[in-house]
C-alpha cells in the first residue's frame, strides 16, 4: 500500500495552476472560455469589501469579473456549474492559507 504524502497548505497553494482557462458547460454569447489568474491584494481587498455590501456569490462574480477581463453581465448569466468551478479555484487562494512569520 502506498500512502501519499498529505500536502502543507503552502504546498497546496504553490502548486495552483495561474492563469487557469475554463472552458463553460453553457457558453455565454460568444463567451465559451474564461481565463483567471491569482487575484492581487487590492482584488482580495476589494472582494472583502464586496462580501460585506452584497454577500459571496455576487462579490465572487464582481472579482472573477475584474481578473478576467469580461464584462459583469456574462458573470450574470453564467450558469451555476461554470460559476461554482471558478469560484472552488478562486477559493483556493484563500482557503488554509499558511501563517507567516516576518524574519
Amino acid at each position: 500500500m502506498t500512502s501519499e504524502k498529505k500536502l502543507t497548505p503552502a504546498e497546496k497553494l504553490a502548486q495552483l495552476e495561474t492563469p487557469k482557462t475554463f472552458s463553460l458547460y453553457a457558453p455565454v454569447g460568444d463567451v465559451d472560455k474564461v481565463t483567471l489568474r491569482e487575484p492581487i491584494g487590492s482584488e482580495i481587498n476589494k472582494f472583502h469589501e464586496d462580501v460585506s455590501k452584497f454577500g459571496s456569490s455576487r462579490a465572487m462574480q464582481q472579482m472573477a469579473a475584474a481578473i478576467s477581463g469580461l464584462e459583469m453581465s456574462v458573470f450574470l448569466k453564467m450558469g451555476a456549474r461554470d460559476l461554482t468551478k471558478m469560484s472552488n479555484y478562486l477559493n483556493s487562494f484563500f482557503e488554509d492559507a499558511p501563517e507567516t512569520s516576518e524574519t
